[in-house]
């Protein structure tokens, strides 16, 4: 959270050792710390002859003081929970601090360790009765501080240490309740003197969706906001005033999103961070100017919370944009108070996912928060963010974000009413497409362009509605003028909470067809022509498609596809394979060009050729025979259930383990499986070229051993193959 912890007291007053106690060091920047990593320490010599340390160095003092507020500074830019280790018992003390808690909007809290020594007693006879205490816990010390420091400290404290700003929480660390209250979540109070609170979804300039919620306005009604108001949608200048300049009042309450990350960057540091800077930045700037806009972020920012946690009528409301880890509602916000901001702003991912801003998008928190043991009922989590999952009320827990949709919830004192509609300041498909971030965009011919996913969405499993039809998407404007297939996953494979990918999800009947190891070639039919690209329309694999199209007779066929009319608002896929010029893992001898479907170029990309018959395009002869190639060189088996379809996969391996794998057909959706001898040769591949892998997940170890011994660097179908062949006649010698 946004909070900054500084340690009141002179030495040997408990600052340390409660730190090191609850394992806060990770946290703490300490004065002392940085005097023994810049200076050093001086060293004496005790009565048997050893040399040990008497004290710091403390000739570097501004230095050591220059590096602590930077590393501070540093902190808060990134909205981290920071302590401070030092005596704040000295001139200019809350400089610093003030400074750099306006400018990042935090929260400080002085942790007072002399409070409790004098227990509000400061004449000269408790004066000297705190010294004395002092000065003998001082002797145990490590490093013990000479007696007229703790002298000079506890004089400090009595004359000038007691007097901190108003804009400080000072914590009493001798009072139990008061200090468990200084790392506690803050409870927002009173919020039963709203007869309704309406708790609003990720906005996203979405300004006439926001206006139906305001359309219901009712005195006695207060607005809770889950974060991101900007990005993505057509109406930017509207929902920024709206939000920052004409709400006012006790009754409104703002959390902040990720996206405001981006107004924060900007505002405080020039940087461009995010969607903000590409989507909304530049018509902020051009409609109020710099200096303005400075002034209203700035505004704006101080409204702002990262959470809120508050109680209404018998229930829990716990508030944020990523939503709460039930652990910290079941602690009550005890120590919540430190956790980093990012955890309710972000949200936190499963722990074997390391990339973590992305993370949380694959974790499902509406199903943690239900099914974690120690969460009542009446424990109420709502957030947005998370879009991966659509899921809108479950159980306890109200996701208030979805592809499409704009939600809001309403609560009184009689029960929650969720609100769903559709968003209504939406951009084309296009402009949807240049706004996701994990979309490549590149121009080819006639104002195409050719829309792919990028590889850093494969580790996130950020996967969503736009960014998984990117794959050889091509447009023009807001038209779709060819496409290749939707996204689709390996059976089984880990996406998200979201995404099923096991055999169970599958409608059944199924197609089984063939899974070839070359590079997806795209055919479509655009002003006149027959255009031929790469799924990246690449100007290196374009044309080497187009002439393994026309070496093997399929350009032709294609011709004769398109010369039918009816046929051009769909796209041809082929499997394209050159074994010289594009080597892959599966032994090829010579060119092909393998139809794999009929696409139609709109967004749902439907597979045309195992539609029923009632689709359109089976009027069409030449529609027909493309639909046969297409089996002939593909299909292998139909499953009628998962039984089939479980034994035609065992047979479909056992007969063909060098192939790439299978495709799998269902009526709502294709997955893919991998065979074991493609996988590990494709490791084996990755291992050659690398020097070799930290983690084998396919049991390459081996192989990639043999290759270091021979000298082997390259990788070639023929080696995998021989390799595999080497272990099948182990096998067999050692069953003999």
């Amino acid at each position: 959270m946004r909070r900054l912890y500084l340690t009141l007291g002179a030495p040997a007053s408990g600052k340390s050792h409660f730190i090191e106690g609850h394992g806060l060091d990770y946290l703490t920047i300490s004065s002392d710390n940085l005097r023994k990593t810049i200076g050093g320490f001086h060293f004496g010599v005790d009565s048997d002859g050893d040399i040990f340390p008497t004290g710091y160095r403390n000739n570097n003092e501004r230095l050591v003081w220059d590096t602590l507020w930077n590393i501070v500074e540093n902190r808060m830019i990134q909205g981290l929970t920071t302590m401070v280790d030092s005596t704040l018992l000295y001139k200019g003390a809350f400089k610093n601090p003030n400074k750099l808690r306006k400018k990042y909007n935090y929260q400080v809290y002085v942790l007072d360790f002399m409070k409790g020594l004098f227990g509000g007693d400061y004449s000269q006879d408790q004066i000297g009765k705190v010294t004395k205490t002092l000065k003998e816990r001082n002797r145990k010390r490590k490093i013990p501080v000479p007696d007229e420091v703790i002298d000079n400290f506890v004089t400090r404290y009595v004359n000038f240490g007691r007097n901190v700003p108003d804009w400080v929480k000072v914590i009493d660390m001798s009072n139990r309740e008061d200090r468990l209250k200084a790392f506690y979540l803050n409870k927002t109070p009173n919020m039963e003197q709203f007869n309704r609170l309406q708790i609003i979804g990720d906005v996203h300039a979405d300004y006439d969706a926001l206006m139906k919620v305001f359309d219901s306005h009712k005195p006695g009604t207060a607005y809770i906001f889950v974060g991101d108001y900007l990005d993505r949608g057509t109406k930017t200048i509207e929902t920024f005033n709206f939000i920052t300049q004409e709400l006012k009042g006790k009754n409104l309450f703002f959390c902040t999103g990720n996206h405001e990350d981006g107004w924060e960057k900007w505002q405080q540091l020039r940087e461009k961070h995010g969607q903000f800077a590409t989507l909304s930045l530049p018509k902020l700037l051009d409609h109020y100017g710099e200096e303005k806009l400075d002034e209203i972020i700035k505004g704006f920012t101080k409204r702002t919370v990262d959470y809120m946690m508050f109680d209404y009528f018998g229930k829990t409301f716990y508030v944020s944009h990523a939503g709460f880890e039930p652990i910290i509602a079941q602690r009550e916000g005890a120590w919540a108070g430190i956790e980093p901001r990012g955890a309710l702003i972000y949200g936190l991912g499963n722990k074997d996912n390391r990339d973590y801003r992305n993370a949380p998008y694959s974790r499902n928190i509406d199903k943690v928060w239900e099914e974690y043991p120690y969460i009542s009922q009446n424990d109420i989590n709502v957030h947005g963010h998370r879009n991966s999952f659509n899921e809108f009320v479950r159980s306890n827990s109200y996701n208030l974000t979805a592809e499409g949709k704009f939600r809001w919830i309403t609560v009184t004192k009689e029960g929650i009413t969720p609100h769903e509609i559709d968003r209504i300041d939406v951009p084309t498909f296009d402009e949807q497409l240049e706004m996701e971030p994990h979309i490549k965009r590149r121009e080819v011919d006639d104002n195409i362009v050719a829309n792919n996913f990028d590889k850093h969405v494969f580790f996130t499993n950020e996967w969503n509605r736009l960014n998984t039809k990117a794959r050889g998407l091509f447009t023009r404007d807001n038209e779709i003028v060819g496409r290749g297939f939707n996204k689709f996953f390996v059976v089984d494979q880990d996406v998200n909470d979201n995404v099923d990918t096991s055999l169970d999800s599958l409608d059944y009947p199924v197609w089984i067809m063939k899974k070839h190891d070359g590079f997806l070639g795209v055919v479509f039919y655009d002003k006149n022509k027959i255009r031929v690209y790469s799924k990246g329309g690449s100007d290196t694999y374009s044309p080497l498609a187009e002439q393994v199209l026309k070496d093997t007779g399929y350009y032709k066929k294609i011709q004769n596809y398109y010369s039918d009319k009816m046929n051009r608002d769909s796209t041809l896929l082929f499997e394209i394979i050159d074994p010289e010029k594009d080597v892959h893992i599966v032994k090829y001898h010579h060119k092909h060009a393998y139809p794999l479907a009929i696409i139609s170029n709109d967004e749902n990309g439907i597979v045309l050729n195992h539609t029923d018959t009632f689709n359109s395009h089976w009027g069409s002869h030449a529609f027909q025979e493309m639909t046969i190639e297409i089996d002939e060189n593909n299909f292998i088996a139909y499953a009628h259930n998962k039984s089939e379809l479980a034994q035609s996969l065992k047979i479909i391996e056992q007969d063909f383990p060098t192939r790439e794998g299978v495709v799998l057909y269902g009526k709502n959706k294709m997955l893919k499986i991998k065979f074991p001898f493609y996988l590990k040769a494709k490791e084996l591949r990755g291992a050659l070229e690398h020097g070799g892998k930290r983690k084998w997940y396919y049991d390459a170890q081996d192989w990639y051993k043999k290759c270091k011994a021979r000298g082997i660097t390259e990788f070639t179908p023929d080696l995998a193959l021989k390799l595999r062949k080497e272990d099948l006649e182990k096998r067999d010698e050692n069953e003999k």
